[in-house]
Parts: structure tokens; C-alpha cells; sequence
């Protein structure tokens, strides 16, 4: 399934061209990842993916959430929150609502982006 920086190029969110491919897989895939691809064993509920022009995708605010708790600069991130808010993909207070379950770190970065991006 499609997540972090390359579900934000799907969605034309934050102008990101990623480098390689984001690719989330359930915890017991065994396969080696090909060249510029990078696998991710994350959890996700049902809510937390999408059909998007055929190819299963992270939500919007799943990637958003996702992409707080990596190693994206906060400048794009905050540029993917704005984007996503202002071309209405996400509500403003969806996003809000959903930084207090986050991880510390996340959270943060997060409240930081809507600073700064919204």
C-alpha cells in the first residue's frame, strides 16, 4: 500500500517528489524490498486507507501523521499541511483532533506545521 512521501505525491500534496518509493506492508511480509524502494511495517486500521485511482493509499491526515513522525523537514511538512488544508482534502480541526494521540515528537511537529503552514 502507498504511504508517507509517496502517498503525498499521489495526493499532489507539499510539491514532493520523493527519492523512493514508501511502500506500507503488514509486519509478517518477508520480502526483500527492491532498489529505491523503502518498506514500512506499520499498523493500520481500516479507517487509515483509501482507494485512490485504483492503488491503496494512506488517508490523507494517516500521511500527514506518518510524515510527523519521520525524518521530513518541518518546512515540508508544513507545506503538505497547507496544501492538504487549503485544496480541501483535510479540515483543519480533523487534523487538530487527532494530535493528541500521537507520539511526542509527532504531536509536535504537527502543532508546528499548522503554526507555520496554516
Amino acid at each position: 500500500m502507498i504511504g508517507f512521501s509517496t502517498a503525498l505525491m499521489v495526493y499532489h500534496l507539499g510539491g514532493l517528489l520523493p527519492d523512493r518509493v514508501h511502500l506500507i506492508v503488514p509486519r509478517g511480509f518477508r520480502k526483500v524490498a527492491l532498489a529505491d524502494v523503502t518498506l514500512h511495517r506499520t499498523p493500520l486500521e481500516p479507517a487509515d486507507v483509501v482507494s485512490f485511482e485504483g492503488f491503496a493509499v494512506t488517508t490523507v491526515l494517516r500521511t500527514l501523521c506518518d510524515l510527523a513522525a519521520s525524518d521530513l523537514s518541518l518546512e515540508r511538512l508544513e507545506s503538505a499541511v497547507r496544501d492538504a488544508i487549503q485544496t480541501g482534502q483535510l479540515r483543519r480541526s480533523t487534523l487538530e483532533g487527532r494530535i493528541s494521540s500521537l507520539p511526542a515528537r509527532a504531536a509536535e511537529r504537527l502543532r508546528d506545521a499548522l503554526k507555520g503552514g496554516a
